[in-house]
C-alpha cells in the first residue's frame, strides 16, 4: 500500500514538473504567420483600416502588372466583416462599397488577414524561405483561407483556389501562382457570386518533406472572374513527430531531486514506525 501511495505521489510530482517553464514545444517555423504589421494604413469608405501592398516582416511579395492595382492587402479581424477595397488602378470612388460579408477566421484568432489577387492579369503572391529544417523530416503546413471577389463587380467568379509552392522559387506565371519548380499544392476550388461574394473559412493542411535545412514556401491565388480573391490567415509549419513537451536537463534534475526527497521521507517514516513498535 505504501509503495502504491509513493508511486501516486511520484506521478503527481512529474506531472507538476511537466508544467514548469523551460519546456520545448513544437514551434511554428513560419516567420510572421499572423501577418503582424505596423506600417502605414489606409481607410476605406466604411471607416475600416487596411494596408495596401504592404511590406510585411518575414515575407516577400510579387504583384503582376501595375503594382498599385494589385489586391495585396492586410486587415485585422477586430471588424465583424471583411472590407475588400480593390478598385481599378488604385482609385477608390466614394460610395463604391467594398464590404464582403463573411467575417474573419474566428476560433480565437487575433492576427491579421491577408488578401491575394487571383486575376490572370493582375495577380499577387507572397513567399519566404523557411530555415531550421532537417533534411528528410516531415512537417505539417496549415493556414486558414476564404474566397471573395472585387468590390462592385457583378457576376460569378469560378475555380478560385490557392496555390502553394514548396521547395521551388519565384518566376512562374499566373496559373502556377508565380512560382516555378518545387512541389505545387492547391486548395479546394470555389465559385463566388456577387453578392454575397464570400466563401469561408476553411483550413488547408499539407504534409511536406524537407530536402535541406531551408526550403522555399510560396502562396498565391488563381481563378476565373473579375477578379477572384483569396484571403489567408494563421500560416503555420510545425515539425511532425515532435513531442509536445520535452523536459530540459534542469527540469529533469528538479524531478530527480523531488523523487530523492520522497525516498528519504519514506525511509525515515519506515524507521520511525519500526522504532515505535
Amino acid at each position: 500500500m505504501r509503495a502504491f501511495r509513493f508511486a501516486l505521489i511520484a506521478c503527481a510530482i512529474l506531472s507538476l514538473v511537466g508544467g514548469v517553464p523551460g519546456m520545448t514545444f513544437a514551434a511554428n517555423l513560419v516567420t510572421n504567420g499572423t501577418f503582424d504589421y505596423s506600417g502605414p494604413t489606409n481607410t476605406d469608405s466604411h471607416g475600416d483600416e487596411y494596408a495596401r501592398v504592404p511590406t510585411i516582416t518575414g515575407w516577400n511579395h510579387y504583384a503582376a502588372g501595375n503594382g498599385n492595382a494589385q489586391y495585396l492587402s492586410i486587415y485585422n479581424p477586430s471588424h465583424d466583416y471583411t472590407p475588400v477595397p480593390l478598385w481599378n488602378w488604385g482609385n477608390a470612388p466614394t460610395g463604391s462599397g467594398g464590404t464582403y460579408t463573411g467575417g474573419f477566421p474566428g476560433d480565437g484568432y487575433t492576427g491579421n488577414v491577408l488578401s491575394l489577387d487571383g486575376d490572370s492579369t493582375f495577380w499577387s503572391n507572397i513567399h519566404q524561405t523557411i530555415t531550421g529544417l532537417n533534411a528528410g523530416d516531415t512537417y505539417t503546413l496549415t493556414f486558414k483561407y476564404a474566397y471573395g471577389q472585387q468590390a462592385g463587380s457583378p457576376g460569378v467568379n469560378t475555380n478560385i483556389h490557392g496555390i502553394v509552392n514548396w521547395g521551388g522559387s519565384t518566376g512562374g506565371g499566373w496559373s502556377t501562382g508565380g512560382f516555378t519548380g518545387g512541389t505545387r499544392y492547391t486548395t479546394t476550388d470555389g465559385d463566388v457570386t456577387f453578392p454575397p461574394q464570400f466563401i469561408g473559412w476553411n483550413t488547408f493542411t499539407q504534409v511536406v518533406t524537407a530536402s535541406s535545412a531551408s526550403e522555399f514556401l510560396g502562396i498565391g491565388a488563381a481563378g476565373d472572374g473579375n477578379p477572384p480573391v483569396m484571403l489567408i490567415a494563421d500560416v503555420q509549419l510545425v515539425a511532425n513527430d515532435q513531442p509536445s513537451a520535452v523536459p530540459e536537463p534542469s527540469t529533469l534534475a528538479l524531478a530527480g531531486v523531488a523523487l530523492a526527497g520522497l525516498g528519504v521521507y519514506s525511509a525515515r517514516r519506515r524507521s520511525i514506525q519500526i522504532a515505535t513498535r
